[in-house]
């Protein structure tokens, strides 16, 4: 397992941080407003589909359930390494962190309200799917996830030029994943290195559902929602 420093920057590529906070907090964590302080309620994840759901058109199908349990994992994986490298000292000064927060947020509590607040609440989504449910209706502590078609779903555009991985449904609680999320890798091991030792990114389901799980309100709560304004640090 590479050490969190190493892929910090790899994952951090995932999260387009949101430019809109309500409040800025200050460089004592206690300090935060109590809307800053506050995450998301998600403790699980459910997916439509089994029995329960098998009449929906967002049903996802067995090898979906599959796809979406292993990229939780990774996800998980993610988010833990971030949250580590969070936790060290001085990681707000390192090039990674200020390449893609920024220098306004290089202080340690951005640094520490970014950890609780986005990765905690992430992490806290779990690593397995919870249960099946019979459509996209929103859980006061569950992301929902259903699995979408060009033809189901008119934003999940899949063709030789644009691909929609997924789309988030930010204050509804639920993400539709596309034909195209399904595309992704799930080898997360030639993921790490191939950053670790070419600095080559390597697009995975798991990476991509981290950035996804950035959208929701019930992960990581209204305050820290991110917005796709651009990807990367000149985004």
């Amino acid at each position: 397992m590479p050490a969190p420093g190493k892929v910090v920057h790899f994952l951090l590529t995932s999260l387009v941080f949101a430019t809109a906070l309500a409040l800025p907090p200050s460089d004592t964590p206690d300090s935060l407003p109590a809307k800053l302080r506050e995450r998301g309620d998600a403790k699980r994840l459910v997916v439509v589909g089994g029995n329960i759901g098998r009449n929906n058109i967002y049903k996802c199908s067995d090898d979906q359930v599959d796809a979406i349990e292993s990229a939780l994992q990774n996800m998980r994986r993610l988010a833990a390494n971030a949250y580590n490298f969070l936790l060290e000292d001085n990681s707000h000064t390192t090039a990674a962190y200020i390449a893609w927060f920024g220098e306004k947020h290089a202080t340690e509590g951005w640094a520490i309200a970014i950890r609780r607040n986005i990765y905690d609440g992430i992490w806290g989504v779990g690593s397995k799917v919870d249960a099946y449910v019979e459509g996209l209706d929103a859980f006061d502590d569950a992301v929902v996830i259903g699995c979408a078609t060009p033809e189901t779903e008119d934003e999940c555009t899949h063709t030789s030029t644009e691909i929609t991985r997924a789309l988030a449904y930010k204050l509804d609680g639920y993400i539709k994943l596309c034909t195209g999320f399904f595309s992704l890798s799930s080898d997360y091991s030639r993921a790490y290195n191939l950053w670790g030792s070419q600095r080559r990114e390597h697009e995975t389901m798991g990476r991509a559902l981290l950035h996804e799980m950035t959208h929701m309100s019930v992960v990581v709560g209204r305050s820290w929602i991110t917005e796709d304004h651009g990807y990367g640090p000149d985004g």
